[in-house]
């Protein structure tokens, strides 16, 4: 087999083809990638790199994802829109709140906190956290989460 590589390929890559398609290829490593991101993340300290968005397996939004059908995927079943596992190379899966937010992932946040609306208030808090948000940055779930409680307990 010939494999021809450009540049220098990131090992975080690497390990992930060899971990998912190895065996396919005929190929072994014994790379424990648990650990890859926080040996990542302590160097990039130490030489000053900025976290970069959206590098595979190590930047910032590689396992999150603000895209309503993606988000219902995952919540159904990681599986579907997750190839590689986070938790695999000492990752966690991200839901992201933004403007692309589906309806699934409001739904999900008032089934956390145990809370139910009616069709009209379930469409206001929707445009109000999803569809009317300003900008374009998005927020993490928890974050989203935290604010959507104080609200619906009045405070």
């Amino acid at each position: 087999m010939r494999i021809a590589l450009a540049g220098n390929t990131p090992l975080e890559e690497l390990a992930a083809l060899l971990a998912y398609k190895g065996g396919q290829y005929g190929l072994h490593t014994d790379i424990d990638t648990a650990g890859m991101h926080e040996a990542y993340t302590a160097l990039r300290r130490v030489i000053r790199l900025e976290e970069p968005r959206n590098k595979p397996i190590f930047g910032r939004y590689a396992f999150g994802t603000t895209a309503g059908i993606h988000q219902q995927g995952i919540l159904s079943n990681p599986a579907t829109y997750e190839y590689v596992e986070p938790a695999r190379f000492g990752r966690e899966r991200a839901l992201l709140i933004g403007r692309h937010s589906g309806r699934t992932i409001l739904r999900h946040l008032l089934d956390q906190l145990g809370v139910g609306t009616t069709d009209e208030q379930f469409t206001e808090l929707y445009h109000r956290y999803i569809t009317g948000r300003e900008g374009s940055d998005s927020e993490d779930l928890a974050v989203v989460r935290d604010r959507l409680a104080r609200e619906l307990a009045g405070g």
